[in-house]
């Protein structure tokens, strides 16, 4: 189940990730090809899957959630990624991202994604001494996965790892 905050913007997280770069858990490279004819489709660890939702219209609006001014969107579809061994789309979108994971605790079922862009420094694209060019990274979806069938809004474990990520958005 996927947990978003309405009232925050991705782009305001920009200069804002740096003070969560503690809980970083993981970050990888996901491509997403997008076309008319064959839906959406993520490349990961090189292979194609064809994303499958699975729409549950059990999602809700929560107000002011913890007494303060947050919204909060709790979506409950569930996509299944059918691997693809067969024909891609001629005509398409590729958009590559790179996704980071932050997790207060390896063990917690409160998980914080950020997808970014990676886009140039200037409009004079250059390369750095490294030989890489030098990008700036623009977040452009979070959202929050929670790793349990039904989530318990009211449980105080929930509420402080949400509390930690949240006092450092704001």
């Amino acid at each position: 189940m996927k947990i978003y905050i309405t009232n925050i913007f991705p782009s305001s997280l920009k200069n804002k990730l740096t003070n969560i770069n503690k809980y970083l858990v993981n970050s990888l490279t996901k491509y997403e090809l997008v076309s008319e004819e064959y839906g959406i489709h993520i490349i990961e660890n090189d292979v194609i899957y064809r994303m499958e939702p699975n729409f549950n219209p059990d999602t809700k609006l929560i107000k002011n959630f913890i007494n303060i001014n947050t919204e909060l969107l709790i979506d409950n579809t569930d996509y299944k990624m059918i691997p693809v061994t067969s024909q891609l789309p001629v005509n398409y979108i590729l958009t590559k991202m790179t996704i980071y994971e932050y997790q207060i605790d390896k063990k917690s079922n409160l998980k914080m994604i950020v997808e970014c862009l990676n886009e140039p420094v200037s409009q004079n694209v250059f390369f750095s001494q490294n030989k890489q060019m030098d990008t700036n990274t623009i977040p452009i979806n979070f959202y929050f996965i929670y790793n349990d069938k039904k989530i318990d809004l009211s449980d105080r474990f929930f509420k402080e790892e949400f509390n930690v990520f949240l006092s450092h958005l704001n």
